[in-house]
């Protein structure tokens, strides 16, 4: 078995100063050096890793088809196990030396489109539990909202991706992910802006909605607290998608202006 550097080495080569440093991040940062370490011992590259974390996020996801606030709690955990992966990626990719635009590109895509499946899930969960009308047209535009959302981050992403390979920049995955954050949700807080926080504000929401259901039983809730999270966090998508469409449009416009 061949002989890798200690954790600290490894955190040194792998987690540079100028990346990502918010106190959840770092928490990831700190555990997922070990899960980096393991798989540094296979073959597996970090788009197999990348895509494996897409997987797993979207099996957890499925647990919220039963509407259950006990399943949503458990496939929010499963899910929030998966996007450990997402920063293994990226340490794997540093550490062999193998980042690339297309990999930053494909890794934004694995963050994005198994939210689409997660607000799919969970929009067909909450209608089980609350059969209205009102209720399915909620998750309809919940859903779209996300999809809205995901396409205008991935037109910018797309974009951007074309210019530094036409360029042939060296630009790291970090400054990439940098520039496509601030145009895709500058309207939104920090714990809002990364599609992988999502999961957190449902598993809050379920957790509320179990002790209501176990602690009250005889109290029939109208509606459920998840049923409003997703009310406001479509309200929120669809805000941030038409902001996208606004910028994607204007860039557009300018870049026809220029001589």
């Amino acid at each position: 078995m061949k002989k890798l550097p200690s954790i600290e080495e490894l955190r040194k080569i792998c987690q540079p100063e100028d990346i990502d440093q918010t106190p959840l991040a770092r928490t990831y940062r700190s555990i997922s050096v070990y899960i980096t370490k393991l798989f540094l011992y296979t073959p597996i590259t970090p788009n197999q890793i990348t895509l494996l974390g897409a997987l797993i996020y979207i099996a957890g996801a499925a647990l919220f088809i039963s509407g259950s606030p006990l399943m949503i709690i458990i496939g929010g955990l499963v899910v929030r196990a998966a996007i450990l992966l997402d920063y293994v990626d990226g340490n794997v990719a540093r550490y062999r030396g193998t980042s690339s635009p297309e990999g930053t590109f494909l890794d934004k895509l694995s963050d994005c489109v198994p939210q689409i499946f997660l607000f799919i899930f969970l929009s067909f969960g909450v209608y089980q539990n609350y059969p209205h009308i009102l209720v399915f047209a909620i998750g309809c535009i919940a859903v779209m909202s996300i999809v809205l959302k995901t396409l205008t981050g991935l037109c910018q992403d797309s974009t951007l991706l074309k210019m530094v390979l036409k360029q042939g920049l060296q630009v790291s995955g970090i400054l990439i992910r940098h520039q496509t954050s601030k145009g895709m949700d500058s309207c939104s807080s920090s714990f809002l802006r990364y599609p992988y926080h999502t999961v957190d504000l449902f598993i809050v929401a379920a957790v509320i909605d179990l002790v209501l259901e176990r602690g009250f039983p005889s109290i029939t809730m109208p509606f459920s607290i998840v049923l409003a999270m997703l009310t406001l966090y479509g309200v929120f998508s669809l805000v941030s998608a038409i902001v996208g469409v606004t910028r994607i449009v204007r860039a557009g416009g300018l870049s026809q202006h220029e001589p």
